[in-house]
């Protein structure tokens, strides 16, 4: 049906179907795309590329596989610059909708999307507005994870950029505090959600993070033998070995006969 869309121009159609693979459209797809492409002329090839092209990418789930196919179909667009220009483009289209097609983000797609709004060609309020406008959107039960990766690359990621320190830290401080507040706790935050956690969060996130934070805090006068810190520590340790390596075996029970 895209197929057909495409060779009969027909964009309401195209853009009906194409946004809402959810991800189902093989990349296959995209290789077809490009050998079609390569018999039109200059003119229609850039106006797929400008209108119809995106809708495709959009409807992927996946940072990753959004950015993987942006990378195969920007060799096409023409001169290094204007590739590098449709491709920054489509990354935002893709970041800007990414709440709509994602219901349960990971943490590697929270490290992409940093990344690649640093590298938008915008002015730093602009970028403020779009990573504001992410975490407003996402439902923060769901996407604890992926907040907290943005959170964790954004220092690394400024630096790089060389952006200022007064504006690292305001966007840090105001993406902060939509996430936790006197409110919503990061201790309950892990309380409440820890076993819904996966095996990639324990390992990338959560238990990286336990450790920085009880270095942090030995650095400190904290008390860490409170029981609330020891029984935090014990179920997300309980948890990260029962997602790695599985729940704990129950011992064989032996039937003896009756003499």
């Amino acid at each position: 049906m895209l197929k057909t869309a495409l060779k009969y121009s027909h964009h309401k159609l195209f853009q009906t179907v194409g946004v809402r693979h959810q991800g189902n459209l093989p990349f296959s797809f995209f290789d077809w795309i490009k050998e079609w492409l390569t018999k039109l002329s200059g003119a229609d090839r850039a106006e797929k590329y400008r209108t119809w092209i995106p809708l495709l990418i959009q409807g992927y789930p996946s940072m990753t596989e959004i950015l993987s196919i942006i990378r195969t179909m920007s060799c096409l667009t023409g001169g290094a610059a204007l590739s590098s220009t449709w491709a920054r483009d489509v990354a935002r289209r893709c970041i800007a909708r990414f709440p709509e097609v994602t219901k349960k983000p990971t943490i590697s797609d929270g490290e992409l999307i940093m990344s690649a709004v640093i590298d938008l060609d915008e002015a730093w309020p602009e970028k403020f507005a779009l990573l504001v406008s992410i975490f407003n959107r996402f439902p923060k039960a769901d996407a604890t994870a992926f907040l907290l990766a943005i959170l964790s690359r954004l220092k690394t990621q400024a630096a790089a950029a060389h952006l200022s320190i007064s504006a690292t830290i305001e966007l840090y401080r105001s993406l902060s505090l939509r996430f936790v507040n006197t409110e919503r706790r990061l201790s309950d935050i892990i309380t409440t959600g820890k076993t819904s956690f996966s095996a990639e969060d324990m390992q990338e996130l959560w238990m990286p993070f336990l450790y920085q934070l009880i270095t942090a805090l030995l650095s400190r006068p904290v008390v860490l033998h409170m029981s609330s810190y020891q029984q935090l520590t014990r179920e997300l340790i309980d948890h990260l070995v029962e997602k790695v390596i599985g729940p704990p075996l129950k011992p064989a029970t032996s039937t003896k006969p009756v003499e």
